[in-house]
C-alpha cells in the first residue's frame, strides 16, 4: 500500500476487515502511506465495503485484508471486471486448493465439468469423456503462496497454472527466499501442487516425465496360460497425456518445440 500510494498517479484504497493492516486506532498506521483506509467494522459486511470503495472512491488499486466468503469473492470479481487492480489474501496451502474450493474458487477460475468428444477422450490416458476444466477467467492474474516467513512460491499466471493442473502437466513457478529466486516446477497432485527442484525452468525431469504419453500401456507375456497376450495398464498420472500446444503425445507443453 505504501509503495503504490507513493506513486502520484495511483489512488489506493485499503479495506481492513479486522484492522490487521493499519491498526485499530483513530488514525491508520503509517505502513499504508497515503492510501485511503476503510476499516470494515462488521466483518460480515466486507463485500459491501469493497463495492462501496469502487463506486465512491474511484480507486486505481484496492487492497483487501482477506477474502473468505462467496459474497466477498463475487465482490472481488466485480471489482476486477471494472478494471481496478485488486490485491488480496486468501487462506489455503497451494493454488489448486483455492481452484477447487466451492466458495472461493471463482477467484482462480473455478471448476466446470466438461463432456469431451470421442476423439478428445481417446487422447487421454484414462479415456474419460467427463473431465474437469477451468470454468472462467480468474479474478487474479498471479498468485504468491506464503509457505513460511522465509519461503514463498510465485505463480506468474493463475490461468496457465489452473489449466496445467487440470491437464496434469507440470507448470513453471518460482520459489523466493530472502535474497534468492529458484526456478521450480509445480507438479499436479490430488488437490494440491507438489514442487520439484530437478525439473528446473522449461524442462521436465526423468521422474515426472516417466510414463507420459502412450508408453503407459505395456504388453507382456503371461507364462503358464497358453502364452496368451494380456495388456497391463500402469497407473497413469491425472491429465490428458497430450501436449496442450501441439496435441501430440509423449511430451508436456513446457517441453514442446512448437510452443
Amino acid at each position: 500500500a505504501k509503495t503504490l500510494s507513493g506513486k502520484s498517479d495511483l489512488e489506493v484504497v485499503v479495506i481492513d476487515k479486522t484492522c490487521e493492516i493499519a491498526g485499530d486506532g483513530f488514525e491508520p498506521h503509517s505502513c499504508i502511506g497515503s492510501a485511503r483506509w476503510m476499516p470494515v467494522g462488521n466483518a460480515g459486511k466486507q463485500h459491501e465495503i469493497m463495492l462501496e470503495a469502487v463506486e465512491n472512491q474511484s480507486p486505481d488499486v484496492v487492497i483487501v485484508d482477506e477474502i473468505s466468503t462467496p459474497q466477498e469473492a463475487a465482490a472481488a470479481r466485480s471489482i476486477a471486471q471494472r478494471g481496478v487492480m485488486l490485491i488480496a489474501t486468501v487462506h489455503g496451502t497451494t493454488l489448486p486448493e483455492l481452484i477447487l474450493c466451492k466458495e472461493r474458487g471463482i477467484l482462480a477460475g473455478g471448476v466446470a465439468s466438461v463432456t469431451l468428444s470421442g476423439k478428445e477422450a481417446e487422447r487421454r490416458f484414462d479415456r474419460r469423456k467427463q473431465v474437469q476444466k477451468r470454468a472462467h477467467q480468474p479474478v487474479f492474474s498471479a498468485a504468491l503462496e506464503i509457505h513460511s516467513r522465509s519461503k514463498w512460491v510465485y505463480h506468474p499466471s493463475i490461468k496457465e497454472a489452473a489449466d496445467a493442473y487440470f491437464e496434469g502437466e507440470p507448470q513453471d513457478a518460482e520459489e523466493f527466499r530472502p535474497g534468492t529466486s529458484v526456478a521450480i516446477a509445480a507438479i499436479p497432485g490430488e488437490g494440491l501442487f507438489d514442487y520439484c527442484y530437478e525439473c528446473g525452468l522449461g524442462s521436465t525431469c526423468t521422474e515426472h516425465c516417466d510414463g507420459h504419453g502412450s508408453s503407459n500401456v505395456q504388453n507382456f507375456q503371461q507364462k503358464g496360460n497358453g502364452g496368451r497376450q494380456r495388456r497391463r495398464q500402469r497407473k497413469a498420472p491425472r491429465g490428458s497425456g497430450s501436449c496442450r500446444h501441439c496435441g501430440q503425445k509423449g511430451h508436456y507443453s513446457r517441453d514442446c518445440y512448437y510452443k
